[in-house]
């Protein structure tokens, strides 16, 4: 298990957030949007990011296989309150490894809100990804 200081550099450093837009009729938008925080590493690893976060209340997903060309494990956030969770404990005003957290956070802000069941709300949210990039 991993201390709140250590699973703080674990996000800055390994985790990789994900904003995706899919085509879809079950809202207004005619699309709908995924957010996760993926971890690929070795399983033991994964296993010990696993035992942090569920002494956080965090769920999350374990694959031993993300599929069949990318044979390694995985272990993702994606339910939105466990994603809120995660997000609170990321330190302010530190660059990460990867760049993508500003976007994904400014994306979860406004799917928390809703806005992402309008067509007017999805543009909003796809130009401040867009434009944190």
């Amino acid at each position: 298990m991993f201390t709140k200081e250590q699973l703080q550099g674990i996000l800055l450093s390994l985790a990789r957030p994900e904003v995706t837009f899919y085509r879809s009729d079950s809202n207004d938008a005619g699309q709908t949007i995924r957010l996760r925080v993926n971890f690929r590493a070795q399983s033991d690893f994964l296993h010990a990011i696993e035992r942090t976060l569920d002494q956080y209340q965090i769920e999350y997903v374990y694959r031993e296989s993300e599929g069949t060309n990318r044979n390694k494990p995985l272990l993702y956030v994606g339910k939105r309150e466990s994603l809120s969770r995660l997000s609170r404990l990321l330190p302010d005003l530190l660059p990460s490894s990867n760049n993508q957290w500003e976007p994904f956070l400014i994306a979860l802000e406004k799917v928390i809100e809703g806005q992402h069941l309008t067509i007017d709300g999805m543009t909003l949210i796809k130009e401040a990804v867009s434009d944190a990039r």
